[in-house]
């Protein structure tokens, strides 16, 4: 794999990245789930990067895709947060509703 073959590969995992992201912003986890399977291959493609990239340009890689990472994995901590507040709500409603005889 040449340098500029490595570099077009890169480009095209970072835009995985940022529609994994966008996604996630979205709360359209089925999409993040498919966007992380199909960026997957890509990343196994590139890394570890052939001895002609520079080790800059493989190191600023890495670093946008764990901070993507980072921001996905935070999203879906906040969403599992909502989704288990919800859940304990509806327990509550349910209790209540069964002690009043509804």
């Amino acid at each position: 794999m040449t340098p500029a073959e490595w570099e077009g590969g890169a480009q095209r995992l970072r835009d995985a990245a940022a529609a994994l992201c966008a996604a996630a912003r979205a709360a359209d986890w089925e999409a993040v789930a498919a966007l992380e399977a199909a960026r997957a291959p890509l990343l196994a493609g590139l890394l570890p990067a052939p001895v002609a990239v520079a080790p800059a340009a493989a190191r600023a890689l890495i670093e946008s895709l764990l901070a993507a990472d980072a921001e996905v994995l935070a999203l879906a901590a906040t969403a599992r947060s909502e989704a288990a507040a919800a859940a304990a709500r509806l327990v509550a409603g349910g209790r209540a509703r069964a002690a009043y005889g509804g």
